[in-house]
C-alpha cells in the first residue's frame, strides 16, 4: 500500500469535498475554497495545532487507507445492502476514491465507521492471525449474552496473561452473509509514552494503550480466524473460546493421547455413576490440580479433607473463586485424585485413583477392582480403557 502523507488525500481530492470534509470535524477555516491552491490547503492543515490537527491526520489515514483498499467500495455496498443504508448521491459519481471516501464520511458517518473497521482488519499484518479450516458450523449465536460471556472469559484471559488491565469491550459486525466479525479492546498497557508539542519539544504523557483483538467465522468457508499479538500460545486459546462460546463446539485436539476426560469434572453438574449393586460405598473427588490457561506455571490444587463433603471441590470451584478474573474455562484440569470406597472394605481410604488426561489410573488394581473401577469411570464417561 502507498505511504500516506496528507498532502497526498489533498492533492488528489477536490476542494468542494476538503471543505465539507473540514467543516464537518468543526475546524475554523477561512480559505477561498474557490481559489485555494492545493499548496494553500497544504499550509493550512500544517498549521493546524493539536487537537485539531490530530484530528484532521487521523481521518486524511483513514480515506488514505480507503483510496488504496481493493476492496474498499464493494464492502460499503454490501454493508449499505445487509444495513439497507443509503449510499450518498453522489458517492459513485465522478472522482477518484480519496473524494469516494470523503463523500462516504461526511454523508453516511456510521456505515464509513463500519467500514473502516473491516479495512482495518484486512490490514493487520498477516503473521499475527491464526486461521483453522474445516470446522463444522451448526450456528453462529450472536445475542448480548453470548457476546457478554465471550467477553468476559476473553478479559480474564489477558488479565490472567499480563497480570493488569481493564475488560475488553466486544463489538459483533456482519460483513456480507455468513462473514462475522468481533472486534475486541482491551485497556491494558499501561505506561509513558514520548510525545512531541506544538512548539517542538519532547513531552512525556502516561497513558494507557488498548491491545486490539478480532476474531472472525466465515461460514461459507467453514472457517474460523484470530487476530492478536503473541503468536500461537495467545491465538489458539482465543479460538478454542471462540468455538466453545459462539459455535457450541470443540476445536479437535492435537495432543490425540487423551485417553481421560477429567475436564468435566471441574463443573458443578458433573457426577460419577454407578449401580447400587456395584459394591460401591461412595465415590468422592478428594483432590485435583489446575492449570491457568495464559499463566504458564501457575495453578492451583485443591484438597479435600477425609470428612469433607462428596462436592467439596466443585463447591469451591463455583463459590470462592473471583469469576470476574477466574472463569473455569480459563482452568484446566491436569490431574485427580478420586477415593472409591467399597462395601464391606475394611480399609481406611478405599481405592484411590490417581487420574492424569494420559495414563490408565487401574494398571495396578487387582482383578475385582479393576472391573468395578473400570466400570465406574466408563459409566461416568470418564475413561476409555478396557
Amino acid at each position: 500500500m502507498k505511504l500516506f502523507t496528507p498532502m497526498t488525500v489533498i492533492r488528489l481530492s477536490a476542494n468542494k469535498n476538503l471543505k465539507t470534509l473540514i467543516e464537518s470535524l468543526n475546524i475554523a477555516c477561512d480559505l477561498d475554497w474557490e481559489q485555494a491552491t492545493k499548496s494553500d490547503i497544504m499550509d493550512f492543515v500544517g498549521g493546524l495545532k493539536t487537537p485539531n490537527a490530530k484530528t484532521l491526520h487521523s481521518v486524511l489515514r483513514e480515506i488514505h487507507l480507503f483510496g488504496n483498499h481493493p476492496f474498499a467500495e464493494s464492502t460499503v455496498r454490501k454493508l449499505a445492502e445487509l444495513r439497507n443504508l443509503s449510499l450518498p448521491p453522489n458517492f459513485s459519481g465522478p472522482g477518484l476514491r480519496y473524494d469516494h471516501g470523503v463523500i462516504l464520511r461526511t454523508g453516511c458517518n456510521p456505515l464509513w465507521r463500519d467500514t473502516m473497521k473491516f479495512l482495518k482488519a484486512d490490514s493487520t499484518p498477516v503473521r499475527s492471525w491464526k486461521f483453522v479450516k474445516n470446522i463444522d458450523i451448526a450456528e453462529v449465536k450472536t445475542d448480548a449474552d453470548t457476546i457478554k460471556r465471550l467477553c468476559r472469559i476473553i478479559s480474564a484471559f489477558f488479565v490472567q496473561r499480563l497480570t493488569c488491565g481493564q475488560h475488553f469491550e466486544v463489538e459483533y459486525l456482519l460483513r456480507s452473509p455468513g462473514v462475522h466479525y468481533f472486534f475486541l479492546n482491551f485497556k491494558a498497557l499501561a505506561g509513558t509514552y514520548e510525545h512531541w508539542n506544538d512548539e517542538n519539544r519532547r513531552i512525556f504523557n502516561a497513558e494507557c494503550h488498548s491491545l486490539p483483538v478480532i476474531l472472525s467465522c466465515d461460514e461459507n468457508k467453514r472457517e474460523i480466524a484470530a487476530y492478536a499479538e503473541g503468536g500461537c500460545e495467545v491465538t489458539m486459546p482465543l479460538l478454542r473460546f471462540f468455538a466453545k462460546i459462539v459455535l457450541g463446539t470443540e476445536l479437535p485436539e492435537t495432543d490425540t493421547g487423551i485417553r481421560n476426560n477429567i475436564e468435566q469434572m471441574k463443573y458443578g453438574d458433573f457426577s460419577f455413576i454407578y449401580d447400587f449393586d456395584s459394591g460401591i460405598e461412595f465415590v468422592k473427588c478428594r483432590a485435583m490440580t489446575l492449570d491457568i490457561i495464559g499463566r504458564p506455571g501457575k495453578g492451583i490444587t485443591l484438597n479435600v479433607p477425609e470428612n469433607g463433603s462428596l462436592d467439596e471441590i466443585v463447591k469451591s470451584l463455583m463459590n470462592d473463586l473471583n469469576h470476574d478474573n477466574l472463569p473455569l474455562e480459563l482452568l484446566v484440569v491436569k490431574s485427580v485424585v478420586v477415593q472409591v470406597k467399597m462395601k464391606n472394605d475394611i480399609s481406611r481410604n478405599g481405592v484411590m485413583l490417581y487420574i492424569t488426561p494420559k495414563n490408565d489410573p487401574l494398571r495396578k488394581l487387582d482383578e475385582g477392582k479393576h472391573f468395578t473401577c473400570g466400570r465406574l469411570l466408563r459409566e461416568s464417561r470418564i475413561n476409555d480403557c478396557e
